[in-house]
């Protein structure tokens, strides 16, 4: 997965968002920490207009079909951080 790959995918699906970060680098590092690169990917976004890095994982038709992969996540990571089903259209949408 990379983010250039998600932009092209249609924004009704959904992601699980595992963690956001103002330093692009530590969402790199939390990627390679958890061996998420097959499946993970960083979105570019804003939070109060300045850059935040999303780190996302897996694409999933609905909400419940994310919320169900959840549960399919290693036990450390889940440990880690508490992923949420997250539209695409709503990382994607241009920032305000």
């Amino acid at each position: 997965y990379n983010a250039d790959w998600l932009r092209t995918q249609p924004s009704s699906k959904f992601v699980l968002q595992l963690v956001g970060s103002a330093d692009r680098a530590a969402a790199d590092r939390f990627i390679k920490r958890h061996a998420l690169q097959d499946r993970a990917a960083v979105l570019e976004t804003q939070r109060e207009g300045k850059p935040w890095f999303v780190v996302v994982y897996g694409l999933y038709e609905s909400s419940r079909a994310a919320s169900t992969a959840r549960e399919q996540l290693p036990a450390a990571l889940r440990k880690d951080v508490q992923p949420w089903p997250r539209a695409l259209k709503t990382l994607l949408a241009p920032a305000r």
